[in-house]
């Protein structure tokens, strides 16, 4: 595609980290609670609160247009997570509804793989329980599918050492 017509089409969005900006981190717990409610709201709250300190990881990364909130990302540390030795993940991708199909989760994941770089990460893991062609499209590549809390989940993995 042009580059001059790909900016036409899509949003202009700032990324700043969640620590930065911690009046948002209510309006993300709530879409996360909306998305995923498999945890409780005080789970949930308790486990973005500590994005807000704990940088580099734990981070959330939220994406603004015009200073309106439109999405987030998160780049977090499992210990032990698809059968994986500890690892940095790519979480909670969520792109506010209207906002969706202009561009803007392809931008969050890329300012996810941008962070995770300047922090020195050759890799990142993330798993997908659909989208797994909008990863794939974005270089991510399926490693194995596996249970996750009651769902099938395709493992990705996105490499910048090869």
């Amino acid at each position: 595609m042009n580059p001059l017509l790909r900016k036409t089409l899509e949003p202009a969005v700032e990324f700043v980290s969640l620590a930065h900006q911690p009046q948002w981190l209510m309006d993300i717990v709530q879409w996360h609670q909306q998305q995923w409610p498999h945890e409780s709201l005080q789970q949930r709250t308790h486990k973005l609160e500590q994005h807000l300190d704990a940088e580099p990881f734990p981070t959330t990364l939220v994406a603004l247009e015009d200073g309106r909130l439109v999405g987030s990302i998160s780049v977090v540390c499992y210990q032990r997570l698809g059968g994986l030795a500890p690892s940095h993940w790519l979480a909670n991708a969520f792109v506010v509804p209207e906002f969706r199909c202009r561009g803007v989760g392809a931008q969050l994941v890329c300012a996810g793989e941008a962070y995770a770089r300047e922090q020195g990460l050759s890799e990142l893991y993330l798993y997908a329980t659909d989208r797994v062609s909008f990863y794939q499209k974005l270089h991510w590549c399926s490693l194995k599918q596996k249970r996750f809390k009651g769902e099938l989940a395709t493992i990705m993995r996105r490499d910048w050492s090869l």
